[in-house]
């Protein structure tokens, strides 16, 4: 099964080669042949998450995030779980408490190396982050979780007014073409 991640990495490089530097690291990575769907392994491991988009895709949800106090997707470790979309549709319900959510397609959206500070007893380590696109109805109410500081709809044509992150701002820019 931890074939599938990379094949599916193959594809999503071919497609979004600007991105050439995160394709040789994860090249780096694949060949120390670690497994890397369990937190335990550091300093990389698989996480996913979810790009939610209402269905008109002009608006995305956005979590605040306890630990790194900022605004991000939804999204969490594999441990153990191979099929990332799963995990990211998961994280999305757990962290939002919508109903109406929709997995758009199994391929790879977005893809970033995500560097994550030490926390408590937690050594500092990166996030290898798979990105899927999810639907939802932008009327329903949020349940928000113990792990959020709460979330919000923003508007992706405005997002870049609030938002800095680099990843954010690129999926923003891909959701729109």
């Amino acid at each position: 099964m931890e074939l599938e991640i990379f094949k599916s990495l193959d594809n999503y490089f071919q497609v979004n080669q600007q991105q050439d530097q995160l394709e040789k690291t994860i090249n780096e990575i694949r060949i120390k042949g670690i497994s890397l769907f369990d937190r335990v392994n550091h300093p990389y491991h698989f996480t996913a998450s979810a790009w939610i988009v209402d269905k008109a895709k002009q608006n995305t949800l956005l979590i605040f995030h306890k630990k790194l106090q900022m605004w991000i997707q939804p999204g969490g470790h594999a441990d153990g779980e191979t099929d990332l979309s799963n995990v990211a549709y998961k994280e999305a319900v757990e962290e939002t408490g919508l109903k109406s959510l929709r997995l758009v397609s199994n391929e790879i959206f977005d893809f970033d190396i995500t560097p994550i500070p030490a926390h408590k007893d937690t050594a500092a380590h990166s996030h290898l982050d798979a990105r899927f696109v999810i639907e939802a109805d932008i009327n329903e109410q949020i349940i928000e979780s113990d792990e959020t500081a709460g979330a919000k709809w923003f508007s992706i044509e405005t997002i870049s007014d609030i938002i800095n992150d680099e990843g954010i701002l690129r999926m923003a820019k891909k959701i729109t073409q």
